[in-house]
């Protein structure tokens, strides 16, 4: 609503029109004539109740003065509680300004920010044009050509928090494998990356994962193009049904990179890991089991460099956000060791847009990396389960 029409349908209110000059002029028009009754009549208002309180006739000028002055003292009240209610909205509007201008102050980037943005973008986008332009690029140039734009992004993100020294942050791709494109092997691979899944798991249930790619991860302890070395490829699931069959409201999908991808199609961000667990258990519909999964994850070795997160769709196309069921390509993460990510969410609102451009590029990188390698991650996968199957076997001949 405009101001304008805020302002004439405030007026046409019983309010506006106590407040309304007219309302004041006829309140002081009748003060004036109560008070010319009381001048023209007073001593028969002296001689009369509740001046005099003998047995005697009713004095009609007295009876219309005390009346008068009834109505007058009515309409007098009635002004000064719209006006003192006035008042005190405007006194509150005035507070809640205020305190979104310091909202707005303190989630400001800081100086500087924008032009290294712009900058770092144009290094970024530099790296995905040379990839392009080489034509037959060997594997490994395209992939350290994603992480210089992941280190950017790292850069950008620990400059938006005020470049604190002692956290730790890292930044990483999760591709989304749909299960209808893969067979039972690739699928058995996948699952067996899989965590936070429910105790009575049926992959049958699932439409896809989220990989965690170790290829697409870069640190701000790397120096370099190198992937994150606290890093593991693990694959989050992504179930068939969004929502809860038998809670209205609540969800089926794991906060973060899935919510990201499916359910707000935009991002995800915790500032820290209580809020995750505390949204788990209010808006999800998660068994205890899988909560306490969770739980473990964050507080364990694996998932202590995450101490705050802020995932972000990627997708080719803009208008792919207004599909029924959108399949985007991926999620990009950057998470820090502490918490205070993007403290809040009206910092997240405005780094997003900040970062737009660079998901584009990402999701654009992807594409072309996905027709010439695009079965790379299915090889990275295999030869990671059968590393983990010969340190089982070493670990139960040691016993």
């Amino acid at each position: 609503m405009s101001k304008k029409a805020a302002d004439d349908e405030k007026e046409d209110s019983p309010s506006g029109f106590l407040l309304s000059p007219l309302y004041g002029t006829i309140v002081m028009i009748v003060g004036v004539f109560v008070g010319g009754l009381g001048s023209l009549f007073s001593s028969e208002i002296r001689s009369a109740f509740p001046f005099y309180w003998g047995e005697g006739p009713i004095v009609a000028e007295a009876a219309f003065f005390w009346l008068g002055l009834a109505v007058f003292a009515l309409l007098f009240f009635k002004r000064q509680f719209v006006t003192d209610k006035a008042l005190e909205n405007s006194q509150n509007e005035l507070v809640d300004k205020a305190q979104e201008l310091r909202d707005l102050v303190r989630t400001l980037p800081p100086k500087g920010f924008l032009a290294e943005a712009t900058l770092a973008y144009e290094v970024s986008r530099s790296a995905f044009i040379e990839v392009i332009e080489a034509g037959d690029v060997i594997q490994d140039d395209f992939e350290n050509a994603i992480r210089i734009v992941l280190n950017n992004i790292v850069n950008l993100a620990k400059y938006f928090d005020g470049n604190p020294d002692g956290p730790v942050y890292g930044a990483n791709i999760m591709l989304y494998l749909p299960f209808d494109d893969l067979n039972a092997a690739e699928i058995n691979d996948v699952c067996s990356r899989l965590i936070f899944v429910e105790p009575d798991f049926d992959k049958r249930k699932l439409r896809g994962a989220l990989l965690l790619y170790k290829r697409f991860s870069a640190s701000s302890l790397g120096g370099g193009s190198d992937p994150d070395k606290n890093v593991s490829e693990i694959a989050l699931p992504v179930p068939n049904d969004f929502y809860s069959p038998s809670i209205d409201g609540r969800f089926r999908v794991i906060p973060g990179a899935p919510f990201a991808a499916f359910i707000n199609k935009r991002m995800s961000a915790f500032s820290n890991t209580e809020n995750l667990f505390k949204w788990c258990e209010e808006e999800g519909d998660f068994s205890p089991g899988l909560i306490s999964q969770i739980r473990k994850y964050f507080s364990g070795d694996a998932g202590r460099a995450v101490g705050s997160f802020f995932s972000m769709a990627l997708r080719f196309d803009p208008r792919e956000i207004q599909e029924t069921i959108p399949c985007p390509i991926g999620v990009l993460n950057i998470h820090r060791d502490a918490q205070g990510l993007l403290d809040d969410e009206l910092q997240a609102e405005l780094f997003l847009p900040i970062m737009t451009p660079f998901l584009y590029l990402l999701a654009d990188f992807l594409r072309e990396w996905l027709v010439q390698y695009g079965d790379q991650w299915k090889v990275d996968l295999k030869a990671a389960g059968e590393d983990d199957k010969h340190g089982r076997d070493d670990n139960a001949q040691e016993k």
